[in-house]
């Protein structure tokens, strides 16, 4: 999620049309039968499901429980025949994740550069990330220095990330 009043991320270079083709068609096999599953546990499942996100390995899935993954999931992943990891027992759903990134949000006192704040299940499941985006090393130290003072739940923890290049608004 993106900080308020800060706009997204668009791609600034224009993707050739046989590489949108080739894109299309790996999504379409190995993506959105993964996808399709993980909807299944956000959608069915909100009390359970923590998060879902795609490898380095673009045909598999990482997919996050607060408990054990329900039955229901754990088949349609199968069903797939796609690789995926279950992660169970993380102790937080979604929703408790999303919260402590809101409130990361809320206590960020304006930070003088574009930010975005979110979660980062692949650095741990109660990580939540602050990403600057600006060149500015002054800028961005003090976000960081200011991140690191704001408090959170236990077992929370931020990581600060940056990018040099701004959001180009859409």
């Amino acid at each position: 999620m993106a900080a308020a009043g800060h706009p997204s991320v668009s791609s600034s270079s224009p993707v050739p049309d046989e590489q949108i083709a080739l894109d299309e068609e790996t999504w379409a096999r190995e993506q959105k039968p993964l996808g399709d599953a993980a909807w299944i546990a956000e959608s069915r499942y909100p009390d359970d499901f923590t998060y879902a996100y795609f490898a380095s390995d673009p045909s598999r899935l990482v997919i996050g429980f607060r408990a054990v993954a329900p039955s229901e999931v754990r088949d349609a992943l199968e069903a797939t025949g796609l690789g995926f990891v279950i992660e169970e027992n993380v102790g937080v759903n979604y929703a408790d994740v999303h919260a402590v990134a809101d409130s990361v949000v809320a206590q960020l006192p304006d930070p003088g550069a574009q930010v975005a704040v979110g979660a980062d299940p692949e650095r741990g499941p109660r990580v939540i990330a602050v990403t600057v985006f600006t060149a500015d090393d002054a800028a961005a130290d003090e976000i960081a220095a200011r991140a690191a003072r704001l408090e959170l739940p236990e077992g929370f923890s931020i990581v600060v990330n940056r990018e040099y290049d701004e959001i180009k608004p859409l």
